[in-house]
Order: structure tokens, then C-alpha cells, then sequence
């Protein structure tokens, strides 16, 4: 790692710890069956992810839950020609923070029943996104960061996104789960 990008990270760190001092954000598990809204942070550099991910969104829309989703595509060109909210490299201060994109802000502020972070990699700024959410409750992958999420799910074994949506599902639908008489 070079030298700049050791004090873009320590820069990082030290916005992301006062971005958490001056969060309100409202934190509850949530019932899977009655929650209604969805958000959905992955990364969308690859087409298959992409994919995945999609077919998951409508697999919750037919659930009836309204979803929202944003991808990063780790790339520097633009990426308007996607067919959801995205942000890239460009929309990125020099902390790894993703300030300057408009969908990003307004993922952040959505009061969503759950969030889910369905990037496997360590990805600084969908990480932020997730720590800094309005949403009610977040699932994600086991990260040292555990503000960022009230379930972290470790699927170190398979590596495999869609091993991670049915573990999120299976647990998820296994959540305040009450009797029926």
C-alpha cells in the first residue's frame, strides 16, 4: 500500500468514527414476514452478481416487499447506462467516503425495515453506507466493523453470493417468528 493511500484510509476512519457519533438512527429486529421495505447494497462491477442480485430483488417484490436497491461498480467510467441506482470510484471523496453521489444520500436516509449489504468483499463504502443507514436492521457479512450490522453472516466457506442470500433468508424468516394459535 503506498504512503497515500495509508493516510486516505486513517482519513476514512476517522470520518466514519464521527459519522457514528452523530447517528439517531432507531435499530429493532425486525419480522421478516411483516417488514416492507428492503434495501439492497451489493457490489455491481460483475455482471453475474448482478444478476443474482436482481433475481433476489424480484424474488422480494413477489413477497411484497418494496425494494431498493444500489450497487457500486468499482470503476472509474461513468455508469448511467445501468438498469438500478449505482455509484462508482468518481462519486468517492478522498476518504472512501460516497458523499458526492445523490443516490447514495437518499439510500442513506430511507427509513428501510431491513438492509441488507450483499457484497462478500470488504467494500469500505457500502460498509459506511450500512453503518450510516436509517434502516431499522442490517444484515451483512462478518466484518471486524460490527457497527455496520445487527447480523453478520460468515459464509467464508462457499464464498458464494447466493449462498449468502439463503443464509440471510434462512435467518431472516427465522427471526420473531410468532406462534400462530
Amino acid at each position: 500500500m503506498s504512503f497515500i493511500h495509508d493516510l486516505r484510509v486513517k482519513y476514512h476512519n476517522y470520518k466514519f468514527s464521527k459519522a457514528l457519533k452523530s447517528l439517531r438512527a432507531k435499530r429493532s429486529s425486525v419480522d421478516f414476514d411483516r417488514a416492507e421495505t428492503v434495501g439492497l447494497l451489493f457490489d455491481a462491477t460483475e455482471l453475474n452478481n448482478r444478476e443474482i442480485v436482481l433475481k433476489f430483488a424480484k424474488s422480494l417484490e413477489k413477497k411484497g416487499k418494496k425494494v431498493r436497491l444500489l450497487g457500486f461498480v468499482n470503476i472509474k467510467e461513468d455508469t448511467d447506462n445501468l438498469a438500478f441506482p449505482n455509484f462508482n470510484q468518481k462519486s468517492l471523496d478522498l476518504a472512501f467516503m460516497p458523499e458526492k453521489s445523490v443516490e447514495t444520500q437518499e439510500f442513506i436516509a430511507k427509513d428501510f425495515d431491513i438492509l441488507i449489504n450483499l457484497s462478500l468483499d470488504e467494500t469500505v463504502p457500502l460498509e459506511y453506507i450500512a453503518a450510516v443507514s436509517n434502516a431499522k436492521f442490517r444484515v451483512g457479512p462478518f466484518t471486524e466493523r460490527t457497527v455496520c450490522y445487527e447480523l453478520m453472516i460468515d459464509v467464508t466457506k462457499s464464498k458464494s453470493l447466493d449462498a449468502f442470500i439463503h443464509q440471510a433468508q434462512f435467518f431472516l424468516e427465522k427471526m420473531n417468528k410468532q406462534e400462530k394459535v
